[in-house]
């Protein structure tokens, strides 16, 4: 299988019928193509090895916060592949506003946090909502978590 899938060309000989399952098997590619490419991001972000992005277990804010420097590097080397692959402007998923900031702040419960540590949340939530999947903040004995959820059966 090739890395970009290729889409269907309509040749007057096919079938209708023909022609609209192989461009669902083409949307099915692309899902899977965006799908993958996020997956493999988040492994390269949290030093891990999951099989699936909801069998990712709960992270720590701590540990998504920890290393800015290193989640600035894996973000900036990963972010115009991901925009590409998501078909995305690169600046929509790399610009946080205010009022983002503050509902991130809000919802982690994060003290004294700069926009550097809250982005690489921000970052996460916009690649996955991409895809159809939500970053959950969860408050558990006064920490706080993030778990990966699907939003919706998906076509993968």
């Amino acid at each position: 299988m090739s890395s970009e899938p290729i889409a269907p060309i309509f040749n007057p000989k096919m079938s209708m019928t023909y022609y609209l399952d192989q461009v669902k098997q083409f949307e099915i590619q692309l899902n899977r193509a965006k799908y993958n490419k996020i997956h493999k991001f988040i492994n390269d972000l949290l030093v891990i090895e999951s099989k699936s992005l909801i069998e990712i277990p709960p992270i720590s804010l701590e540990k998504l916060i920890a290393n800015k420097k290193y989640n600035k590097q894996i973000i900036d080397a990963n972010c115009k592949q991901l925009a590409e692959v998501l078909g995305i402007n690169p600046l929509d998923i790399m610009i946080i506003s205010d009022d983002e900031y503050y509902d991130e702040i809000s919802e982690s419960h994060v003290k004294d946090c700069d926009r550097d540590k809250i982005f690489t949340i921000h970052f996460i939530r916009k690649i996955l909502d991409s895809i159809d999947y939500s970053l959950i903040t969860k408050n558990i004995d006064s920490k706080t978590y993030y778990v990966i959820k699907t939003k919706k059966v998906s076509s993968l």
